[in-house]
């Protein structure tokens, strides 16, 4: 009988490294502000509750908190350098 952690068709289970559960999601290079040429984050909608991951993540600058009511033709991409919301045509 197998091990737990094989499987039955005699190969060994994938390593940690190769897991896609425990591996790091691979970076992807944001576009950047038409104005000013600074990096562009995704503004994020949704009730943020303080002390959440969503929070933590605004306050390293990598979200920009829109608020908990969806706006209709709010531009999905915020500049924290120049404070400019882009829409996705002029994402660079």
């Amino acid at each position: 009988m197998p091990a737990p952690h094989q499987a039955t068709t005699g190969r060994r289970a994938p390593s940690a490294k190769n897991d896609p559960m425990t591996s790091e999601p691979p970076t992807r290079q944001l576009p950047a502000c038409p104005t000013c040429g600074a990096g562009l984050v995704p503004v994020v909608f949704g009730s943020a509750e303080h002390g959440s991951e969503l929070w933590a993540m605004a306050a390293r600058g990598e979200v920009h908190l829109g608020g908990c009511l969806i706006r209709v033709g709010v531009p999905p991409w915020w500049c924290p350098a120049c404070a400019c919301e882009v829409p996705d045509e002029e994402a660079r």
